[in-house]
Formats: structure tokens, sequence, C-alpha cells
């Protein structure tokens, strides 16, 4: 859903046990190079949020979680497997977009 300036997403996690069911608002900060997953816990925006970011000088990708406040980094426990397969999404559609090999 479009919530005028983020979306909101809801989706079953058939990975984990029990198939839980997560909310999460998606915000698009662009002059950061940042796409933000804020977990919506009982109808209120949790302060931690997951960060997918594009950096520079060198170029690389980062996912990691840091409360949304004050920017402190935390231990996320998602798998590597789960950033290596964002990471290799991204770029195949860079590269059929015409970003490069």
């Amino acid at each position: 859903q479009d919530r005028g300036g983020y979306m909101q997403r809801t989706m079953c996690i058939l990975d984990k046990s029990g198939s839980p069911i997560v909310t999460d608002n998606i915000l698009v900060k662009e002059a950061a190079q940042e796409i933000l997953y804020r977990p919506v816990i009982g109808g209120q925006e949790s302060e931690e949020e997951r960060v997918f970011a594009l950096r520079t000088e060198p170029l690389r990708f980062e996912i990691f979680s840091r409360n949304s406040k004050n920017q402190m980094r935390f231990d996320w426990t998602a798998p590597r497997s789960v950033a290596v397969s964002v990471f290799d999404a991204t770029v195949a559609l860079a590269r059929h977009q015409g970003g490069g090999p």
C-alpha cells in the first residue's frame, strides 16, 4: 500500500516456524542511497530499521540493522545467504537495465 512518503507491505514468512505474518513500512532515502524497512508491531512502527544501502568509494552494497532514532547499528540475525541473494539479484537487475557488464 502506498501511504504517501512510504509504502507498507504485509507478508507471510514461510521459512520461519509458524509462518508468521509481518508488516513493514518501507522508506526510500534517495540522498543517502538507502532503502529502509521498519517493522510494524501492534500498529506502531518499531525503532529498529533494516537498511539496504549503496555506497561509493569503494562501490559496495551494505545490509544492516540500526536504531532509527540514534543510527546505532546492532546485530542482524539474517543469514549471510539472504544478503548474498539480494546483492546478486540487484546486480542482475542493474545489468539488465544497461548498468554494466
